[in-house]
C-alpha cells in the first residue's frame, strides 16, 4: 500500500537496507536488545516525567522577525527536502530522527508563547546530537539529485542554529537549571523509545534502514555486530552533555541581549523596618543575582534573577519580584485598577510579573 514511499530506495547502496542488511543482526539478538533497551528506558521517562521543571510565568510576546524568519527559512528548506523526497520516492526517510526534529522546531516556531513552546524547545534542546552526528559523519551515498548535498547540510545546520538563537531565559524559549537531568533524561528516552518501537518495526517490514536499525552505517566507527549496544553508551552520554554545553555556548554568547530579545528583568524588593514604617523599593543591575535576604524584616519571592546567572546554576530562570508587605505600596502601580488576569498594557514586563504576583 506504502511501496510509493519507498520504491525508488535503492538498496542496493551500502547501508541502505535489503536482505544482508536485515539479517545483519540474529533475531534472537535483535529481540534481546529490544527488550532490554525499551524496559530501561521505558522506566527512566517515567522517572522524569514528574520532575521536569518548567517556568513560573509566562508573558504573551509580541511578533518576533527573528523567529518569524527562522520559521520561513527552515519550512522552505524542509520543503526542498521533501520535494527530493517525493522526486526519488524515498519519503520514508521523513521518519528519520532528524525530520522528525524539523517538524518539532518548526511547530516550536509557529506557536505562539506558550507552555507547549517552552516544552518544545527543551526537548529539541537535548535532540541534538542527530545533527551533530549527521555533520560529523554524513551519510550521503543516497542522495543522487544536484544540490541533495547542499540541503543536506544547509538543514542540519539549521537544527543546530535555531536553539542558539532563540535562547532566551526571559522568554518561553529557556532552559532549565544546569543541575537539572530530567529533561535530558526524557529526551533520551524519547529517542530510544522512537527508535525500537517505532523506527524497528517499520525497518523490518519494508527492508529499508531507517536511521540504522538494521545495520551499522558506512560511517559508523563502531560497526560491528554490536554496534547497537556501543551505540547505547555513547549516544546517551553525547545527549546528557550536548544539551547542556549548547546552553552555556548560547548563554554566555548573548550574555548581553540581543536587539530581538526580551529585555532582562528587573529586580523589585520591599523591605519593612519594624522602627520605621517607610518602605524602600530596590531595583537590581541585570546581571547580578540578589539572593535571599534572611533578615526577619524582609520578604522576598525570588522566582528567577536575570536571563542567566553563572553562580546559581541557571536555578532562578524566570523572573524576581517582590511579595507586596501589607500596608505598603509598591512602585509599579499605575493607579488604575487592573484585574490580575489582564495585562495591563502601562506595565514594562517586569513590573507586570510584580503586579501579577503581588499579595494585595
Amino acid at each position: 500500500m506504502f511501496e510509493w514511499s519507498f520504491a525508488g530506495i535503492n538498496t542496493s547502496l551500502p547501508g541502505a537496507g535489503g536482505d544482508d542488511c536485515v539479517n545483519y543482526l540474529p533475531a534472537s539478538q535483535r529481540l534481546l536488545e529490544t527488550l532490554t533497551i525499551t524496559g530501561v528506558f521505558a522506566y527512566l521517562s517515567i522517572w522524569a516525567l514528574p520532575r521536569l521543571t518548567f517556568p513560573a510565568f509566562i508573558l504573551p510576546g509580541n511578533p518576533n522577525p527573528v523567529r518569524q524568519g527562522l520559521l520561513v527559512i527552515h519550512c522552505i528548506v524542509f520543503g526542498i527536502e521533501l520535494g527530493f523526497k517525493c522526486a526519488t520516492e524515498s519519503l520514508l526517510w521523513v521518519l528519520n530522527p532528524c525530520h522528525i526534529l524539523t517538524i518539532l522546531q518548526i511547530i516550536m516556531l509557529a506557536c505562539q508563547p506558550s507552555l507547549l513552546a517552552n516544552v518544545l524547545f527543551r526537548l529539541q534542546m537535548h535532540m541534538l546530537n542527530g545533527p551533530l552526528l549527521a555533520l560529523a559523519f554524513p551519510v550521503l551515498n543516497t542522495r543522487q539529485l544536484p544540490f541533495e548535498w547542499t540541503v543536506y547540510f544547509i538543514q542540519h545546520l539549521l537544527l543546530l542554529l535555531i536553539p542558539v538563537l532563540m535562547l532566551d531565559q526571559a522568554t518561553v524559549y529557556s532552559v532549565e537549571p544546569l543541575d537539572d537531568v530530567s529533561w535530558s533524561v526524557l529526551a533520551l528516552s524519547l529517542q530510544i523509545l522512537y527508535h525500537f518501537l517505532i523506527l524497528q518495526p517499520i525497518a523490518l517490514l519494508t527492508g529499508i534502514n531507517l536511521n540504522h536499525m538494521l545495520c551499522p552505517a558506512i560511517t559508523d566507527p563502531f560497526a560491528g555486530p554490536h554496534y547497537r549496544v556501543m551505540a547505547m553508551v555513547h549516544q546517551p552520554s553525547l545527549i546528557l552533555i550536548l544539551g547542556k554545553c549548547i546552553s552555556c555556548f548560547s548563554l554566555s554568547w548573548s550574555s548581553s541581549p540581543w536587539p530581538w530579545q526580551t529585555p532582562p528583568m528587573m529586580v523589585c524588593q520591599t523591605t519593612a523596618d519594624t522602627s520605621n514604617s517607610s518602605s524602600s523599593s530596590v531595583t537590581s543591575n541585570p546581571g547580578k543575582l540578589h539572593w535571599l535576604n534572611s533578615e526577619p524584616e524582609s520578604e522576598m519571592m525570588t522566582l528567577a534573577a536575570t536571563p542567566w546567572c553563572w553562580s546559581d546554576l541557571f536555578r532562578y530562570q524566570t523572573y524576581v519580584c517582590d511579595r507586596q508587605l501589607p500596608g505598603k505600596s509598591a512602585n509599579y502601580s499605575t493607579g488604575k485598577e487592573v484585574p490580575k488576569h489582564k495585562l495591563n498594557p502601562e506595565l514594562s514586563p517586569a513590573d507586570e510579573v510584580c503586579r501579577r504576583t503581588s499579595s494585595s
